[in-house]
């Protein structure tokens, strides 16, 4: 088990399996690395599932609520397309 994405990606680069990586980290992690290949994963996919996670009677519970519904709202524009 591992939790970094820079040791991820060197099991991957020793020829200990393949992972999975953010789009967003793959510029960074991979680059121009001759020796790994990316396959990109067509829909439905891995999906990552976040939380929002506040304390009990947390005075600012109505701006999570419009972070959340900003996102839900968000996150169905994006489905669409």
């Amino acid at each position: 088990k591992a939790s970094s994405l820079n040791t991820l990606i060197q099991l991957v680069k020793g020829k200990m399996g393949a992972t999975l990586v953010p789009e967003m980290a793959l510029k960074e992690l991979v680059g121009n690395k001759k020796d790994l290949s990316i396959s990109h994963l067509d829909e439905p996919g891995p999906h990552r599932e976040i939380a929002l996670i506040t304390r009990p009677n947390y005075a600012g519970m109505e701006n999570v609520k419009m972070l959340v519904d900003f996102f839900g709202n968000s996150l169905k524009e994006l489905d669409k397309n």
